[in-house]
C-alpha cells in the first residue's frame, strides 16, 4: 500500500505519505486515518504548526512493516507481560501479527526528525488480515512505546476492519480472542427441554387415564 493525502493548514500544506509492506505471506493491510486534517496536525509541535500555517510545506512519512515476529525478544516480552489475564470462563488473548512503524517529518528546508507520538488521539483504521477474520472474534490491538504498552480494543463494528484511537506510534501487536457463547443459547435449549418435557407428561398422563378407564370397565363387568 502506498497512498499520499495533501492537507491544507492555514496558507502552507502538509503531505501525508503513507505506506505498508509485509515480511510474511500474507498481504500488508491497507492502513488509514479517520480524519486526515486530525492526523495531519496532531505530528507537529505548535511552532511547527505555526510555521506552516505561515505557509511553509511540511511532510510526514509513515512506514508500517508486518511481520509475524517481534522485532526482538525483548519487545516480545515486553509486548507479552502486558497481556491482561482473562477471568475463569473467558477466551484466552491470541497472538496475531505485529507492525512496525517508522514515521519522520520535516517542515520547509529543516531536516527530517522521526517521532513516534501524536500530540492526541488520532483514530487509525486497518484490514483485518483474511486468515484471523472469524465468527464471535473480537479484536485488540497493543501499542508499544519505548516499553510502555496499552491495549486498545476495536471501536468499529465491521468485522473485516479494525479501528483504534491512540496516541502512540510505536510498535503494535494485534491480537484476538473468540468469545464464548453466551448464556442464551443455554436458554434457549433449555426452553427447548421443557417443551418436550411437557408433551411428554401429557402423553404420559393420557396413557395413565386409558390404564384407569379400562380397570374401571373390568369393575364394572
Amino acid at each position: 500500500m502506498h497512498e499520499t493525502t495533501q492537507v491544507s493548514y492555514g496558507d502552507g500544506t502538509i503531505m501525508v505519505i503513507m505506506s505498508s509492506e509485509s515480511e510474511s505471506e500474507v498481504a500488508a493491510p491497507t492502513i488509514r486515518f479517520g480524519d486526515y486534517n486530525v492526523a495531519a496536525q496532531s505530528c507537529f509541535t505548535e511552532k511547527e504548526l505555526s510555521q506552516i500555517y505561515s505557509g511553509e510545506q511540511a511532510e510526514v512519512n509513515i512506514d508500517f512493516l508486518m511481520s509475524d515476529d517481534a522485532k526482538s525478544q525483548e519487545e516480545h516480552e515486553q509486548f507479552f507481560s502486558n497481556i491482561p489475564a482473562t477471568s475463569k470462563g473467558q477466551e484466552p488473548y491470541h497472538e496475531g501479527v505485529y507492525i512496525r512503524i517508522d514515521a519522520n517529518k520535516e517542515v520547509g528546508d529543516e531536516e527530517a526528525v522521526s517521532f513516534d507520538t501524536f500530540s492526541e488521539d488520532v483514530e487509525m483504521q486497518l484490514d483485518i488480515p483474511l486468515y484471523m477474520i472469524s465468527e464471535n472474534r473480537s479484536y485488540y490491538c497493543m501499542t508499544n512505546v519505548m516499553g510502555v504498552c496499552d491495549l486498545l480494543e476495536d471501536v468499529d463494528e465491521d468485522a473485516d476492519t479494525f479501528t483504534i484511537r491512540t496516541h502512540s506510534l510505536g510498535s503494535m501487536l494485534l491480537l484476538y480472542r473468540d468469545n464464548v457463547a453466551d448464556n442464551v443459547s443455554d436458554k434457549q435449549i433449555f426452553r427447548i427441554s421443557s417443551k418436550h418435557l411437557f408433551f411428554a407428561c401429557i402423553i404420559i398422563l393420557v396413557i395413565i387415564w386409558c390404564v384407569i378407564d379400562r380397570l374401571h370397565r373390568k369393575d364394572r363387568l
